[in-house]
This record gives structure tokens, sequence and C-alpha cells, in this order.
């Protein structure tokens, strides 16, 4: 199941790295949302959408139920609100070093200072 984030940066056609710019800039996230001509029942009817279609494909495939993608379904329509609410924060699960995530956003690497890692 993808996570929350992941889904509502492809709706708004952002990749995670940008979203997490847009909000490391001060930018709320319906500040984003709607910077896109979006409004967040949009953001959430589409993400919810992508998602049930992986889903979809997944029990076409045998690998889950119906119930169970109901089930995935209804979680993750909950941590969309949540998220869109500002309820949870927005975090991209990732393994990336620097990346928005666990990595934390711009964190230096390898002896770089701050502004080194933005370019600056």
């Amino acid at each position: 199941m993808a996570d929350p984030t992941s889904a509502i940066a492809s709706a708004l056609k952002l990749s995670i790295g940008k979203l997490g710019q847009e909000v490391a800039a001060g930018r709320s996230l319906s500040q984003v949302i709607s910077q896109a001509g979006l409004t967040s029942q949009q953001v959430s009817e589409a993400a919810t959408a992508q998602q049930k279609d992986q889903l979809d494909q997944q029990v076409a495939n045998g690998r889950l139920t119906l119930d169970q993608e109901t089930a995935m379904l209804a979680t993750f329509r909950s941590q969309i609100a949540a998220v869109l609410a500002g309820k949870t924060p927005l975090v991209a699960q990732s393994s990336q070093p620097g990346g928005f995530g666990r990595g934390g956003f711009n964190r230096p690497q390898n002896g770089q200072t701050g502004s080194n890692v933005c370019g600056g």
C-alpha cells in the first residue's frame, strides 16, 4: 500500500522531493494544494482512486481478497484525511539520506554543510 504522502504528491503531479521543498519553504499543504488549482477533496479522491487501482490489481492477481481491499482502502482514506487535515505530519517513507522523510529534508552528509546540500 502506498504511503499517504506519495499518493498526495502524485495527485498533485509533484515528486515527493518537490512537495518536501514546498513544505520546507514554509508553505502549508493547503497552500500547495491551492497553488495546484485543486481542493483537498479532489486530492483525496485522486489519491484514493490511485490506491484503489493498485489494490484492484492485487485482487485480480489473487494476492488480496475483496474484504482485504475494502479494509485497506478504509485505512488509506483515514490516513489521507488525517494528513490533509493536518492531524498527521506529511512524511514519506524514504531510505535515501537527505530526502523528504525518515532521512530528513536536505540533511547534510559526508561532511557537507547545509548550504552545500542546497547548492548555496
